[in-house]
């Protein structure tokens, strides 16, 4: 009896011992908080040197084996701008946004790079101004596509850190905002993230 139940209890532990191992190596789901650098457009839109924040949520359907897969996500971004003289006016840039990415493993057994395409709300926002117009919104966000690539290295099974560059489209079409030097803006940043996965 003693035999038969050792044996029962030896079984049970095996088997949650391979349940927690599977569970450990299926942590798809993730949360991550970015710094972002604005380039080229963005960053003259934002008036110079203008860093920013956001935070990501997605969902990755590819088991650590796997050579290739894809994951969606949602998320959020946030730049505040400098004073621009130029303009008399202080502008920031937001965006609410989501996409599906492609993943793929590489020889180095913590990295991965991925790249996909997105969907971006944007929100260009007038925030000081002696000259240029109303504070506020600049009244016409519209969805518009972009495109990202990336790598992300698994410190561990929960923690990782990810580096990308997004591009993305931005034309304002309210006449109160084609002013030389922010109209169009094809919006781009580099972003650092750090990652968690449960």
């Amino acid at each position: 009896m003693k035999m038969k139940f050792a044996s029962i209890l030896l079984s049970g532990l095996l088997g949650a011992t391979a349940f927690a191992q599977d569970s450990a190596q299926s942590r798809n789901t993730y949360l991550s908080a970015s710094v972002l650098f604005p380039q080229a457009d963005l960053r003259q839109f934002l008036g110079g040197r203008s860093t920013g924040w956001g935070f990501e949520m997605g969902y990755d359907f590819k088991k650590p084996d796997e050579l290739i897969g894809y994951g969606v996500f949602i998320g959020h971004i946030r730049s505040v701008g400098d004073p621009r003289a130029d303009l008399a006016t202080s502008l920031n840039f937001s965006a609410w946004r989501g996409g599906v990415d492609l993943h793929f493993n590489t020889p180095l057994k913590n990295l991965e790079v991925y790249a996909g395409l997105n969907a971006n709300y944007f929100f260009g926002e007038r925030t000081s101004t002696t000259t240029a117009g109303p504070l506020g919104k600049l009244g016409d966000s519209k969805a518009k596509f972009g495109a990202r690539v990336g790598a992300e290295y698994r410190i561990n099974e929960c923690w990782g850190v990810t580096a990308e560059y997004d591009f993305a489209e931005w034309r304002s079409d309210s006449t109160s905002v084609r002013v030389s030097g922010y109209n169009p803006v094809n919006p781009s940043w580099l972003a650092v993230s750090v990652q968690y996965r449960f």
